[in-house]
């Protein structure tokens, strides 16, 4: 277990990096994980948390569970990435509270594993607390990735922006549920959800569901999913102009999660996941070459 507490009105200027590794053992074994993050008043931190392997086969079974507790008027800038090995088990989740005017930015990605099945819960539990949350998940082959995220508006003038992309190839699976949960003294709520899954095969298959359970008369809420395959029209311009098939679909299924990660407020972060996710897309440089904008660099 890991506890990291911030101070009242402390700015941590650099961020808080967290490895959890596992490696090869001669039997499979089971790693508990916790790390509590405590940010009292007007505190301000951000947190990567790195889940990897090393390069050897091995059976883990991961139960990571990270807690967030933000007093009033915190910010956290927290990032979960899921890079285990592909014979990985990981079940898990983050648990957030959040305080009076608090800001909670969460980034999740996680590639495939056997299972992979991560809870996320965040409570609003005071007024004008804000919360985004991006992920994006990648299974591919037999592999499987379950989403289940849980949103508790319980005070009135908070917001939440939710947005989960999946990339779904081969014979893989996905679920994605989101739950947003309006109760009856969250007025003035503005709350929205959208989860958008591509699939890059026949057999690949994913189950979305967004859901707004809302008890409050005086909000703004909304929430959306789609599930599609790669544009034929986007294919046929880049074909046109000298660019393969395979490029192009690369090429494509990539801009259709960049947009997140672009978006994430760490460049040394961004730098780092940008050759990890080209070499899921695609191992043979050629298909990568545009992608990789800036050289990777460690955390």
């Amino acid at each position: 277990m890991l506890f990291l507490q911030v101070g009242k009105n402390v700015q941590l200027n650099k961020p808080v990096q967290v490895v959890w590794l596992t490696t090869a053992n001669d039997t499979p074994f089971y790693v508990p994980q916790r790390l509590l993050v405590v940010l009292e008043s007007n505190a301000s931190a951000a947190v990567v948390e790195q889940f990897i392997s090393t390069a050897e086969a091995q059976s883990c079974f991961t139960h990571g569970v990270t807690e967030v507790r933000l007093a009033d008027g915190a910010r956290c800038d927290h990032y979960r990435l899921h890079l285990e090995a592909p014979g990985a088990l990981h079940a898990g989740g983050v648990y957030a509270a959040l305080g009076a005017n608090s800001h909670f930015n969460s980034f999740h990605l996680a590639l495939g594993g056997v299972l992979k099945r991560i809870d996320v819960v965040i409570n609003h539990n005071g007024p004008g607390a804000d919360c985004v949350l991006n992920g994006v998940y990648l299974p591919r082959e037999n592999q499987q990735i379950d989403y289940h995220t849980c949103i508790e508006h319980r005070v009135p003038h908070c917001t939440t922006q939710e947005v989960f992309r999946g990339i779904v190839a081969d014979s893989a699976k996905a679920v994605f549920n989101g739950r947003i949960h309006i109760h009856p003294n969250a007025q003035k709520t503005l709350a929205q959800l959208s989860n958008k899954n591509l699939l890059l095969s026949d057999k690949a298959e994913v189950a979305t569901k967004p859901e707004l359970e809302i008890y409050a008369d005086d909000v703004q809420c909304a929430h959306g999913a789609t599930v599609a395959r790669l544009d034929e029209n986007a294919l046929h311009y880049f074909r046109t102009r000298g660019v393969s098939q395979r490029e192009a679909e690369v090429m494509l299924s990539f801009g259709f999660i960049n947009e997140l990660i672009d978006k994430l407020k760490l460049p040394a972060v961004v730098n780092y996941l940008r050759p990890v996710l080209t070499q899921w897309f695609a191992r043979d440089p050629d298909l990568v070459r545009h992608l990789l904008n800036t050289p990777g660099q460690e955390l």
